[in-house]
């Protein structure tokens, strides 16, 4: 097959429906299935949660303590998915996950139209199909956390805008469609708006960069006029300012600081929750999180870079480059944070991949050959690992290992050969099939079959079944001490007590018929020593081991009640 190839994908209505049945096929695998996730997915879900009892929506609270690191938009959205899904499914965490997978497809199906904005049919769809198919965009939309919709809401403003930077030669005034004139600019606005409510400033800061960019590369910036910027930022005014005003009431001022002082400055000048990275750690994990399209923009780069005059490339670049030197010079650093960065990667992997011919038949020389050879090592190297986890995971955890989980990397290696021939022949159609196929067989097994049965990571959903075997009483309230992860709370209950050993002594001694306290082997003496000077015991009815992935250490929990 040749470029040509690639033009006899569908087109119309079809390319977004190809898209959409090819991310959810990747992406519903571990979706209901997988539990609750520590630390932020279960934070944001049990915020939500509570919002739901309480009727409170303007506040957010985890348990009795503000959550005030990002705006309120999130959990609105939970909050409705939740409702729809009815008052019996308000215990589980699919539900909360529902915005991410749909915020998810909504911004690939928005990439779509922007690949096909910016270079012609058929860059969009390829572009989605690889967007779907990176790692980091499959965890992001099994999490109910803010990054995949606010992917959503970057690629509308980016869209928008591309439109805006695209006819920025043409003629203006009344002879201009409305759609140009006001729709576009209102659109993009809407969008920043709408980001904002979701995720605070990063949408700006893409937004932002690009324009930044542009105007660097260009000197010229007088096409901005035509983003209405008087009529958005009243728009965006009128989609934020009612909650702040209302949470900064009922905060006492206090979301301001949390959430921009705290929080988001905070990312950029300090190390929170130990999250650090030097410059470069981004760009490193590039190769993992962007696989297995990596193999096309390792070598397409350079070619991409000269080609920077071109208006559409240039409007990519402008949107990579800023955002990421931003996010590689902040000191926290997280591998989701470039997510908004990556659908202009793939628009420009994609629009390479039609042109494949030019980046094969390049020097042959032997320097050259083992750059070449190397590049396709590493890449086939990490296809492999990805591909191993479901057997490298148990091996470390001393699980057992899931049956015919050494399939996995042995019927992955047939795409990942057929790529790299396909790559070497200029085969762009071919290429793309093993890429999609290679990405399936890696995610497809880990997320619907490996990671569910990998009991000793689920600590909270050993816990929850220990307690629901020895519940003494309807209305009992689980006391923990040692192992205070939020999915704890979440899975059984806003009234759980994440407290201090000797805390849960007492109150597991004022209550012996109902109560009943989970203790970490650390904390055991203290607890014990407590219950002592109170004059009772505790009999032991369940014992919990295993991982927690969260702080890397091992577990030995307890499940007691008071004698």
């Amino acid at each position: 097959m040749t470029a040509t190839a690639l033009e006899r994908l569908p087109r119309g209505p079809a390319r977004f429906l190809l898209v959409a049945l090819f991310a959810l096929a990747i992406w519903l695998p571990g979706f209901a299935t997988l539990p609750a996730i520590d630390r932020d997915e279960s934070r944001f879900a049990q915020a939500t949660k509570q919002m739901l009892e309480t009727g409170d929506f303007i506040d957010i609270r985890f348990q009795a303590e503000p959550r005030y690191k990002k705006p309120i938009g999130i959990y609105w959205l939970q909050a409705a998915a939740v409702s729809l899904a009815g008052e019996t499914a308000r215990d589980a965490i699919w539900p909360y996950r529902l915005p991410s997978l749909l915020g998810g497809l909504a911004a690939l199906l928005v990439l779509v139209a922007l690949g096909d904005r910016l270079f012609g049919a058929p860059v969009g769809l390829v572009a989605g199909l690889l967007m779907a198919a990176v790692p980091l965009t499959g965890i992001e939309v099994r999490m109910a956390t803010t990054d995949a919709v606010l992917l959503a809401c970057c690629l509308v403003a980016q869209w928008a805008l591309a439109g805006i930077y695209l006819r920025r030669d043409a003629l203006r005034g009344v002879g201009q469609p409305w759609r140009h004139r006001w729709g576009e600019p209102l659109l993009f606005w809407i969008a920043i708006g709408a980001g904002i409510l979701i995720k605070g400033p990063i949408v700006l800061l893409v937004a932002g960069g690009t324009i930044l960019g542009l105007a660097i590369m260009e000197r010229r910036g007088a096409w901005l006029l035509d983003l209405r910027p008087l009529t958005g930022l009243a728009t965006v005014l009128a989609l934020v300012l009612p909650w702040f005003l209302a949470i900064m009431q009922a905060s006492d001022g206090a979301f301001a600081d949390k959430a921009l002082g705290h929080d988001f400055l905070g990312k950029l000048t300090g190390i929170q929750e130990s999250h650090f990275g030097p410059p470069g750690t981004y760009l490193l994990a590039f190769c993992l999180t962007f696989w297995p399209a990596t193999l096309v923009v390792a070598f397409a780069a350079p070619a991409l870079w000269r080609a920077r005059g071109d208006d559409p490339v240039r409007f990519c670049l402008a949107w990579i480059v800023p955002a990421w030197i931003a996010f590689e010079l902040a000191l926290t650093k997280l591998p989701h944070y470039v997510l908004p960065l990556y659908p202009a990667i793939a628009v420009l992997t994609a629009q390479a991949l039609s042109r494949l011919p030019r980046f094969v038949a390049g020097p042959q020389e032997t320097r050259h050959r083992a750059l070449r050879n190397a590049a396709f090592a590493g890449w086939f190297g990490i296809g492999l690992a990805l591909g191993s986890l479901g057997l490298l995971l148990p091996w470390l955890l001393g699980a057992p290992l899931p049956d015919l989980a050494w399939a996995i990397p042995v019927l992955l290696a047939i795409p990942l050969g057929f790529a790299l021939f396909a790559f070497q022949r200029a085969q762009p159609a071919a290429l793309l099939a093993s890429l999609l196929v290679a990405a399936a067989l890696v995610a497809v097994p880990l997320y619907g079959w490996m990671l569910p049965q990998l009991d000793r990571v689920w600590l909270t959903r050993a816990v929850a079944a220990a307690v629901e075997a020895h519940r003494p009483c309807p209305d009992t309230t689980l006391l923990a001490a040692g192992y205070l992860e939020p999915s704890l709370v979440f899975t059984l209950g806003t009234q759980t007590a994440l407290v201090a050993p000797s805390e849960a002594a007492t109150r597991l001694s004022g209550d012996p018929r109902c109560g009943l306290a989970l203790i970490g082997a650390a904390e055991a003496g203290p607890f014990q020593a407590r219950l002592a000077e109170l004059g009772r015991r505790a009999h032991t009815l369940a014992t919990v081991d295993g991982f927690n992935y969260s702080n890397g250490d091992a577990e030995h929990l307890t499940l007691f009640q008071a004698d």
